[in-house]
């Protein structure tokens, strides 16, 4: 599939439609491409996450590392997962 254009507002229903090779978010309606993350991110991110995870060995919370998507439904109390149109 092509990427998506700044012509529309998008929602996650169209986020999971797209490519998984392309970093996509969705910040009210709008399509951003992500940038890859670099190797001094990813360092600071893993020891990060080890810190986290560690301290939480145990506890019913989780530490994930990214990509990892999260789908905030913003504009309404009863809306759809499916029509938030924030998508990080």
């Amino acid at each position: 599939m092509t990427l998506p254009g700044k012509d529309r507002t998008y929602t996650y229903a169209d986020y999971l439609l797209w490519s998984e090779e392309e970093r996509m978010e969705i910040i009210d309606g709008v399509p951003y491409l992500q940038a890859t993350p670099s190797r001094l991110h990813q360092e600071i991110l893993s020891e990060l996450h080890r810190q986290i995870a560690n301290y939480l060995v145990g506890e019913k919370c989780k530490v994930y590392p990214a990509p990892f998507h999260v789908v905030l439904n913003l504009e309404q109390e009863n809306q759809k997962e499916e029509d938030s149109q924030n998508v990080f």
